[in-house]
């Protein structure tokens, strides 16, 4: 009988992973957009922040209310509903019931995937 270890099979290789320079690996928070934004439309640093809270908080409020966002060029975020699910307390064996909520998911624009 042949050793079931010395079979061979078709498997793809994977495509090795791309290199990420250092810099990309840094965040870009409220500050930095809220200068891009003056930077690109000749307003305030102030008046450029306070746009960018309208603007976020517009996308919070309309996630509120079960709305889907589209950010043309970036993508999409949406209220997905999560089914009730039975799980294990951590650090115990005790079973516990998970109660069904909605999340936030986002989906990237092909574009963007395409340009990553």
């Amino acid at each position: 009988m042949a050793d079931s270890t010395s079979k061979t099979s078709k498997t793809r290789k994977a495509a090795p992973a791309p290199e990420i320079s250092p810099a990309s690996s840094e965040r870009v928070g409220k500050g930095h957009l809220s200068q891009k934004i003056a930077d690109a439309t000749g307003l305030p640093v102030g008046q450029s922040a306070r746009a960018f809270d309208a603007v976020i908080k517009g996308i919070a409020e309309a996630l509120k209310n079960g709305q889907s966002v589209n950010l043309p060029g970036i993508g999409s975020l949406r209220v997905k509903p999560v089914a009730a699910r039975s799980g294990v307390r951590p650090g115990t064996t005790e079973r516990i019931e998970i109660p069904a909520k909605r999340k936030v998911a986002f989906k990237t624009a092909n574009r963007l995937n395409k340009e990553i």
